[in-house]
């Protein structure tokens, strides 16, 4: 009997087959493809602006990458800087209405191809998958 595969293999391979799912359908979509960094750019700043501080912390980074992606979310018109309301030369990161419509199209077809995975494993399938996931994630330190 062969053994099996290694789980942290199946993971990998399932999360690079949704990303590349979900960058098709964007792309068919009609909206350019963003890296899985600047997508959770996007994520974040949907809840209101924030620093690249601020922006670092949440994502783990340090400023100067969070900064760096920040730029770059800006320069494909994805992220405005503007002056922070508290002053003393901060700099405030938001979402343009480009970003905004980007998030909507990338949310309802995240519900298409988690409808396709109902599909695929039942909704029973899914949700016991989806809490087993989850725990994975709450037993790290």
């Amino acid at each position: 009997m062969e053994p099996p595969e290694d789980l942290s293999t199946l993971l990998g391979r399932a999360h690079q087959t949704l990303l590349a799912e979900m960058a098709g359908e964007l792309r068919a979509a009609g909206y350019e493809e963003l890296s899985p960094e600047q997508a959770r750019v996007l994520e974040v700043l949907q809840a209101g602006g924030c620093t690249a501080a601020e922006l670092g912390e949440t994502l783990e980074v340090t400023q100067q990458a969070a900064l760096h992606l920040a730029k770059e979310l800006q320069r494909r018109g994805y992220v405005r800087r503007t002056a922070h309301p508290g002053g003393r030369g901060r700099v405030l990161c938001v979402l343009t209405e480009k970003a905004l419509q980007h998030l909507r199209a990338a949310g309802y077809l995240r519900a298409r191809l988690e409808m396709r995975l109902i599909e695929r494993m039942g909704a029973e399938g899914l949700d016991d998958l989806r809490a087993r996931l989850a725990q994975l994630g709450q037993d790290q330190p």
